[in-house]
């Protein structure tokens, strides 16, 4: 995931080189059993992802599912992929979710949710960089302060380009995606 913040870049950057880490770790190996991760990995995933233990083995089935699955998903959308996650299911369970924005066809692809939505990730990658040129463009003392505009990065899950404002400041956000030229219904605020 890529966010955009023209205050703690950095700290995002850390946080997603972290996840890529952990994901790095788990994908070591043909085969992973929960009791092959490293336990303080173990402890970090159910923290962090609020997995139990007894929820470990399934959770990293379907991770292995998802790395293997990757290129055969972005193959089979093209360019009306709009990206892939995994998802808990109501008991608990795990599974994988690939979205694309063109009619919704039968997938030979195992074990893998196809959802239809209305914007392919790069329609909203496309618009997240609009939004990062708008800020980049920026004149110190003329251009109006992003006060209040914290951050920006797409979320497949709700298929829209996401700006975090602070309580009080969503009109700084509509006047951010309005200087930006981005779309604003690939947009929430």
């Amino acid at each position: 995931m890529y966010v955009s913040n023209h205050r703690s870049r950095r700290v995002a950057r850390v946080s997603v080189s972290c996840l890529v880490a952990a994901l790095a770790a788990m994908s070591c190996g043909a085969a992973l059993a929960a009791d092959q991760v490293d336990p303080q990995l173990k402890f970090a995933m159910q923290r962090d992802l609020g997995i139990f233990p007894t929820q470990l083995p399934q959770y990293l089935q379907t991770e292995k599912l998802a790395r293997t699955q990757a290129a055969a998903i972005e193959r089979e959308f093209g360019a009306q992929f709009a990206g892939s996650w995994i998802e808990r299911n109501e008991d608990g369970s795990f599974k994988l979710v690939a979205a694309t924005s063109g009619a919704r066809k039968s997938t030979t692809l195992g074990g893998v949710e196809v959802r239809n939505v209305r914007y392919s990730l790069k329609q909203l990658q496309s618009a997240m960089e609009q939004l990062d040129a708008g800020a980049n463009a920026r004149v110190k003392g003329v251009s109006k302060p992003l006060d209040g505009v914290q951050s920006w990065y797409v979320d497949p899950r709700s298929n829209a380009v996401v700006v975090k404002v602070d309580d009080g400041a969503t009109e700084a956000g509509v006047d951010f995606v309005a200087l930006s030229g981005a779309d604003s219904a690939q947009v929430r605020i």
